[in-house]
Protein backbone atom coordinates (compact mmCIF):
# COMPACT_ATOMS: atom_id res chain seq x y z
CA UNK A 1 0.00 0.00 0.00
CA UNK A 2 1.53 3.42 -0.80
CA UNK A 3 1.93 5.61 2.34
CA UNK A 4 1.16 8.89 0.29
CA UNK A 5 -2.59 7.60 -0.53
CA UNK A 6 -4.87 7.61 2.71
CA UNK A 7 -6.40 4.77 4.44
CA UNK A 8 -9.67 3.33 3.67
CA UNK A 9 -12.33 4.35 5.50
CA UNK A 10 -12.82 1.00 6.64
CA UNK A 11 -9.33 0.04 7.95
CA UNK A 12 -9.96 3.95 9.59
CA UNK A 13 -12.89 2.74 11.40
CA UNK A 14 -11.64 -0.49 12.55
CA UNK A 15 -8.43 1.77 14.15
CA UNK A 16 -5.77 -0.22 11.96
CA UNK A 17 -2.81 1.82 10.74
CA UNK A 18 -0.14 0.67 7.80
CA UNK A 19 2.36 -0.69 10.88
CA UNK A 20 -0.54 -2.58 11.79
CA UNK A 21 -0.83 -4.38 8.69
CA UNK A 22 2.50 -4.35 8.16
CA UNK A 23 2.86 -6.10 11.16
CA UNK A 24 -0.10 -8.64 10.21
CA UNK A 25 1.42 -9.54 6.87
CA UNK A 26 4.63 -10.31 7.95
CA UNK A 27 3.66 -12.76 11.23
CA UNK A 28 1.05 -14.46 8.85
CA UNK A 29 3.71 -15.13 6.30
CA UNK A 30 5.98 -16.39 9.33
CA UNK A 31 3.09 -18.59 10.24
CA UNK A 32 2.66 -19.98 7.01
CA UNK A 33 6.82 -20.62 6.69
CA UNK A 34 6.63 -22.41 9.88
CA UNK A 35 3.14 -24.44 8.57
CA UNK A 36 5.46 -25.97 5.80
CA UNK A 37 8.57 -26.03 7.93
CA UNK A 38 6.30 -28.76 10.26
CA UNK A 39 5.47 -30.45 6.86
CA UNK A 40 8.33 -31.02 5.40
CA UNK A 41 10.08 -32.25 8.38
CA UNK A 42 6.88 -34.63 8.76
CA UNK A 43 7.59 -36.04 5.73
CA UNK A 44 11.13 -36.13 6.14
CA UNK A 45 10.60 -38.59 9.25
CA UNK A 46 8.12 -40.49 6.87
CA UNK A 47 10.84 -41.86 4.45
CA UNK A 48 13.76 -42.47 6.64
CA UNK A 49 11.24 -44.78 9.18
CA UNK A 50 9.50 -46.43 5.99
CA UNK A 51 11.49 -49.17 5.39
CA UNK A 52 11.38 -50.18 9.07
CA UNK A 53 7.60 -49.48 9.60
CA UNK A 54 7.25 -51.55 6.64
CA UNK A 55 9.32 -54.69 7.95
CA UNK A 56 7.58 -54.21 11.58
CA UNK A 57 4.04 -53.70 10.81
CA UNK A 58 2.64 -54.29 7.33
CA UNK A 59 4.51 -57.71 6.72
CA UNK A 60 3.25 -59.39 9.99
CA UNK A 61 0.15 -61.69 9.70
CA UNK A 62 -2.53 -60.69 9.82
CA UNK A 63 -3.01 -57.92 7.41
CA UNK A 64 -5.61 -55.69 9.27
CA UNK A 65 -5.66 -56.31 12.78
CA UNK A 66 -6.87 -53.08 14.94
CA UNK A 67 -3.21 -52.13 16.22
CA UNK A 68 -2.64 -51.79 12.59
CA UNK A 69 -5.70 -49.43 12.22
CA UNK A 70 -4.69 -47.43 15.35
CA UNK A 71 -0.75 -47.43 13.72
CA UNK A 72 -2.06 -45.56 10.35
CA UNK A 73 -4.13 -43.16 11.98
CA UNK A 74 -1.79 -42.43 14.15
CA UNK A 75 0.91 -41.93 11.90
CA UNK A 76 -1.03 -40.82 8.93
CA UNK A 77 -3.76 -38.68 10.39
CA UNK A 78 -1.63 -35.69 11.08
CA UNK A 79 0.19 -35.57 8.31
CA UNK A 80 -3.36 -35.37 6.15
CA UNK A 81 -4.66 -32.73 8.85
CA UNK A 82 -1.63 -30.68 8.62
CA UNK A 83 -1.65 -30.51 4.94
CA UNK A 84 -5.36 -29.96 4.56
CA UNK A 85 -5.39 -27.30 7.42
CA UNK A 86 -2.21 -25.45 5.33
CA UNK A 87 -4.52 -25.43 2.04
CA UNK A 88 -7.83 -24.31 3.40
CA UNK A 89 -6.28 -21.48 5.11
CA UNK A 90 -4.05 -20.23 2.78
CA UNK A 91 -7.21 -20.35 -0.07
CA UNK A 92 -9.62 -18.83 2.75
CA UNK A 93 -6.52 -15.99 3.22
CA UNK A 94 -5.92 -15.27 -0.50
CA UNK A 95 -9.52 -15.35 -1.56
CA UNK A 96 -10.32 -12.18 -3.71
CA UNK A 97 -13.84 -12.62 -3.33
CA UNK A 98 -13.68 -12.53 0.65
CA UNK A 99 -13.60 -9.75 2.61
CA UNK A 100 -14.54 -7.99 5.88
CA UNK A 101 -17.66 -5.93 5.92
CA UNK A 102 -17.93 -3.23 9.15
CA UNK A 103 -21.21 -3.13 9.18
CA UNK A 104 -21.73 -6.72 10.18
CA UNK A 105 -18.29 -7.18 12.23
CA UNK A 106 -18.64 -10.93 10.31
CA UNK A 107 -17.09 -11.93 6.40
CA UNK A 108 -18.98 -11.34 3.09
CA UNK A 109 -19.13 -12.08 -0.26
CA UNK A 110 -18.61 -8.93 -2.69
Amino acid sequence: MDVSQPLPATLINLGLSIADLELYAARVRSGEYLSIAGITLLIYDYFCTFEEEWGHIWRQKPRLAPAKVLFAINRYFPLFTLVTRFYVFNRALYNPTVRYSPTSGTEALN
